[in-house]
Formats: structure tokens, sequence, C-alpha cells
């Protein structure tokens, strides 16, 4: 004979079960909760946040819905389950959802992911900083290295040739480690931590995350040639020190005079941006490894992750 409403919400094996979803949905919102409360959720990009606070909500809705058509049921008010039926079929979804969310907010606190990234998105913040600085030294590089190829091209003493022919060469090796802090500093234009935070969460390891965890590998030799730089720089130096002379290959002394002052002012801005942004390099090159490592391993965990399965996933099949 077929069950009434009633008689079916009064089963004590049913009762139990819907009381165990009720509590399970508690547990869920307590655990949301905890999570928004937390420095990881509030790292988090506005869209991300807010898909998390509507999980929240639907839990809330689906579950007063579904205790509310039990009180009819029990009440003897509903006629048949179907109503029931519905109810439990929206709460179960919303909670595999808030499940699936909190399970993958989980993932990433217990990475401390969002430490990493504050660290390394820090150092790439300084890059902007510095690049400037770079790329002005650049063109203090280019600028005096075409008046030394101007003043070889005019004169034709060997040995005055092979001073400026040094600076030349000096200028150009100084070129490749300040081109390539330049290109890297430039190219990891990333929206940030709520970008990256947004991509894990989604499991997804974004491609400009992945450019930039590569620039990694090519920060240490930038970094290595940056420090070396005020060495690899002292044969331009020759052209200062007066050893020979060299008014030969210039119009006049004005004109030697300003290419040497002009090299002063290279290798003291040399001195003095070389090792900051030479360490800098270094630093970035040692977070882009680990920061990589961990967010690889974070994006595994949140994409491995399911939420476990419980008596009352089967309720909507017993309700007969």
């Amino acid at each position: 004979m077929t069950r009434t409403p009633q008689e079916v919400m009064e089963d004590r094996k049913i009762a139990v079960i819907l009381d165990d979803l009720l509590e399970t949905c508690i547990d869920s919102l307590s655990d949301a909760k905890k999570i928004t409360n937390g420095s990881t959720f509030k790292a988090l990009d506005s869209d991300s946040k807010s898909k998390f606070n509507k999980c929240q909500d639907s839990v809330l809705t689906a579950t007063e819905a579904t205790e509310k058509e039990r009180d009819n049921c029990l009440s003897g008010k509903s006629k048949d389950l179907n109503k029931m039926k519905s109810c439990l079929n929206k709460q179960l979804d919303a909670l595999d959802n808030m499940e699936e969310f909190n399970g993958r907010m989980q993932v990433l606190e217990d990475a401390a992911l969002e430490a990493k990234l504050i660290a390394f998105f820090a150092v790439v913040g300084q890059f902007q900083g510095y690049l400037g600085e770079l790329k002005t030294l650049e063109k203090k590089f280019n600028d005096a290295a075409k008046k030394i190829e101007k003043a070889i091209k005019a004169c034709r003493d060997a040995k005055i040739k092979g001073v400026l022919g040094a600076g030349l060469g000096a200028i150009g090796l100084c070129l490749v480690p300040v081109g390539g802090g330049i290109a890297l500093g430039g190219g990891i234009a990333l929206a940030g931590i709520e970008f990256a935070l947004g991509c894990a969460l989604k499991g997804n390891e974004e491609t400009t995350l992945k450019k930039a965890w590569n620039y990694g590998s090519t920060a240490g030799a930038v970094a290595d040639g940056l420090g070396k730089m005020p060495k690899t720089f002292a044969p331009a130096m020759l052209i200062v020190t007066g050893a020979v002379d060299l008014r030969e290959a210039f119009l006049n002394e004005k004109e030697l005079a300003t290419l040497q002052k002009e090299l002063k002012g290279i290798q003291a801005d040399i001195k003095r941006l070389g090792p900051k942004v030479s360490k800098l390099y270094a630093e970035f090159q040692k977070l882009a490894t680990s920061t990589a490592a961990a967010y690889k391993k974070a994006v595994a965990g949140v994409k491995s992750f399911k939420p476990s399965k419980g008596a009352y996933h089967r309720l909507p099949s017993l309700l007969k």
C-alpha cells in the first residue's frame, strides 16, 4: 500500500537521514563563514567572492524550503511527495556546490598560496619601479655607443681605435643584461593576487601565469649580468682616464669631454643601480620557482577534490 507524505516523513529511517542532511548543511554554512573571514577569501577576485556568497544563499534558501515542506508533510498539508522531492534535489545540488567550493578554498588555504603569491607579486611590483631607470640607462648606453662608433670611424691610430673599441665592446656587453631586465620587467603584466587565486580556485593555471613562472628561468642570467656590470663596464672607463690621448678621434676637446662626462655618469648609475636590481632579479628567480611549484600543487589539489557523498543523496529515491 502506498504511504502518505505524513507516513513517509514519520518513518524513522527517513527522519534520521533528513536530520543528518540538515546538520550537514548547517556545518557547511559554518565552514563557509569561517572561510569568508579568512585572508585567502578576502584576497579573491570579486567574481569568485560573489559565486561563493551565492552558494551560501542557495544552501540556506533550499534548506529552509525543504524544512518547510517537511513540516507540511508531517502536518498533512501536502497530498503528495513531488514538492518534497523537488526541494530535496535543489538542496542536494546546492549543498554539493557549497561543499565543493569549501573544499577548494580549503586546499588553497592549506597550501598557504595567498602568502606565496603576495611575496611573488611584491617583487613583480618592484620591477616597475626600476623599469624606468633601466630604460634610461639603456638610452645612455646607446647614446654613448653612437659617439664612440663615430670616433672610431674618424680615427686612424690603432692604439686609439683599440681603446675606443674596448669601450664600445664593454657597453655592448652591459646592454645584454639591461635589455634582459627591461624585457623581463615589462613582460610580466598580471592582474595580481586576485586574478591568480581566482584561476587557482577554478583549477586553472592561466597562460599569463605560466609565462610569469617561465620568466624565472631567465631572471638568474639577468641578475648575474647586472651584478657584474661594474666590472664589465670597466674597459669603457679607459676613455675617461686619459692614459691614451684620444683627441685625434674627436672634432674638438669639448666633444671628448662631453663623452667622458657621460661615461662617468653611466658608471655612477651602474654602481648605484646594478647591485639593487641584480638582487631583485635573483630574488624573483627564487620566488618564481617556489611559487610555481606551490601553485601547480594547489591547482592539482583543487582539480582532484570531490565532495563526499552521504546517505542523504539517496533521499529522493527513498520517498515513496
